[in-house]
C-alpha cells in the first residue's frame, strides 16, 4: 500500500497517540498503581495488564518518557504521581529495600530515568541526585560498567546510555569523555572493521550510533559526519536483511551471582536512523517500509511485541519505540521529494510481486510461442533460427530466476 509523507506522519502521531494511551490506561489503573498508598504512581515491566502488581524503575521511567511531554490535566496529575514514586522509592517499597539499592547502582537503569525525568521540572531536585550518583562511575576517563561501584574497563552499551542521559542534563567531562571513548569504539570495532562480527555485536553498534547521533545533531564537523554516514551504511548493509524477522537483542551481565539481562530493539533504532542518514534509499527502501508499516499496525492494535522475549507488552520497548518514531517523525516532516522515492518503493514492490511476475511470465510464454509459430509456418521465407535459440536461453533463465525469487 503505497503512502504520501503526509500519511506516513498521521500514522506515526495515531502510534504516538495509542501508546500514550496505553501507559495511561496502565499506570492510573493497573494494580501496580491502586497498592501504593498516594500520592504514588508506578508502571512495571508489562503494558495492558492491569492485574499485575509488578512495579519497579524500568517501567516507571519507560512511563514517564512517554508521558512527560503530554500536557493534558490528568496526564501531568498522573506523572507527578510517578515522579514522586521514583523520589521516595524506598519509603513505598519497604519490602524490597535490596531491590532499590541494587537499581541505585546500576547504569543503565539511573540512565534511564535521568532520560525520562529531563523533561520534567518538578523533577529537577531528582534528576540533579541520579545524575550526580551517575557521574560517580566514571571509569577511567572513559566512560562506565554495567554497574556504579564498578571501576572496571568501560563497556560500550551502559557508556552509551549513562552518555547519552548527562548530555540531557548538560555537558561535562563525563560526556566528553565518553563520546570520545564511543566515536573510538566506533572506529576500531565498528562493523566497518568486522567482517567477522557477530549480530549481537552490530545491534549493540546501532544503539551505540544512535546516541552518538543525538549527541552530534546540529553540531558536527564535517569528517564525523561522515564517518557516522559510513557506520550507518555498514550497519544497514548487515542489518537491513534482518528487518523481515521480529526480534530484538537480549544483552547479559552479570552482578557477582546475578544474572540480568537488558533489551535492545535494534529495529526501532535503525528506522530512526536511516531517516536520519539515508532517508531517500535506505528509510524509503521496500524493507524499512514494511518493517515500519508492520511496526504502526502492531502498534494500532496494541500487539507490538517480539514472541522471543515473551507474551507481554514490554513498557520499556515501547517507550523506546516512542522516541525512534519522535525521531523519524522530526526527519521527515520537511522531506519536500519523501513521497516521490515512498511512491517509486511502491512501484518496485508491485514489480517484485507474485502477481507481476505470472503476468510477465504468460506474456514471454506467449511471445515465444507466437515467435515459434511464425518460425514454423513460414520457415524457409524468412529464417528465425538465428534468435531462437537466444530467445529459448532467455526464457529459461527467466523461468529460472523467478523460481528463485518465488522460494
Amino acid at each position: 500500500m503505497y503512502n504520501t509523507a503526509d500519511q506516513l506522519l498521521k500514522r506515526i502521531d495515531n502510534a504516538k497517540d495509542q501508546i500514550r494511551k496505553l501507559f495511561f490506561k496502565q499506570c492510573a489503573h493497573g494494580q501496580q498503581t491502586i497498592s501504593l498508598p498516594d500520592p504514588a504512581a508506578a508502571c512495571g515491566q508489562c503494558l495492558n495488564v492491569l492485574g499485575s502488581f509488578q512495579r519497579g524503575l524500568h517501567g516507571t521511567a519507560a512511563a514517564i518518557r512517554v508521558l512527560g511531554g503530554d500536557t493534558s490535566q490528568e496526564t501531568v496529575a498522573l506523572v507527578s504521581r510517578m515522579v514522586e514514586y521514583i523520589r521516595k522509592r524506598d519509603v513505598y517499597e519497604p519490602d524490597k529495600l535490596l531491590k532499590c539499592r541494587r537499581d541505585d547502582n546500576n547504569v543503565v537503569k539511573m540512565s534511564e530515568a535521568v532520560i525520562a525525568l529531563k523533561r520534567i521540572p518538578a523533577a529537577s531536585d531528582v534528576v540533579a541526585q541520579l545524575a550526580k550518583r551517575l557521574r560517580s562511575g566514571f571509569t577511567l576517563g572513559q566512560g562506565w560498567s554495567w554497574f556504579l561501584d564498578d571501576q572496571g574497563a568501560p563497556e560500550p552499551f551502559p557508556t552509551a546510555f549513562a552518555c547519552y542521559a548527562l548530555s540531557c542534563v548538560g555537558s561535562g567531562t563525563e560526556v566528553d569523555g565518553a563520546r570520545q571513548y564511543l566515536m573510538e569504539y566506533l572506529r576500531q570495532n565498528g562493523p566497518k572493521n568486522g567482517s567477522g562480527k557477530r549480530h549481537a555485536d552490530t545491534m549493540t553498534d546501532v544503539f551505540c550510533l544512535y546516541v552518538m547521533t543525538a549527541l552530534t545533531a546540529g553540531h558536527t564537523k564535517s569528517e564525523e559526519r561522515e564517518f557516522l554516514r559510513e557506520t550507518f551504511d555498514q550497519i544497514w548493509h548487515r542489518l537491513e536483511p534482518l528487518l523481515g524477522d521480529d526480534f530484538e537483542l537480549n544483552i547479559q551481565y552479570l552482578d557477582g551471582g546475578r544474572t540480568h539481562y537488558v533489551r535492545i530493539p535494534w529495529q526501532p533504532y535503525l528506522l530512526a536512523l536511516a531517516s536520519h542518514y539515508r532517508v531517500h534509499r535506505g528509510f524509503s527502501s521496500q524493507a524499512a517500509q514494511t518493517k515500519l508499516a508492520h511496526i504502526l499496525d502492531m502498534v494500532k492494535n496494541d500487539s507490538y511485541l517480539y514472541p522471543y522475549s515473551g507474551k507481554f507488552l514490554s513498557s520499556r520497548t515501547y517507550a523506546i519505540l516512542y522516541e525512534a518514531l519522535e525521531m523519524i517523525h522530526r526527519n521527515i516532516e520537511n522531506r519536500q521529494m519523501l513521497s516521490l522515492f515512498l511512491l517509486w518503493d511502491c512501484a518496485v514492490r508491485l514489480m517484485r510481486s507474485k502477481p507481476a511476475r505470472y503476468l510477465v511470465f504468460v506474456l514471454v510464454t506467449f511471445t515465444l510461442a507466437y515467435v515459434g509459430y511464425r518460425w514454423y509456418v513460414i520457415r524457409g521465407q524468412e529464417d528465425y533460427s538465428a534468435i531462437f535459440g537466444n530467445i529459448i536461453a532467455a526464457w529459461l533463465l527467466y523461468v529460472l530466476s523467478w523460481a528463485q525469487r518465488s522460494r
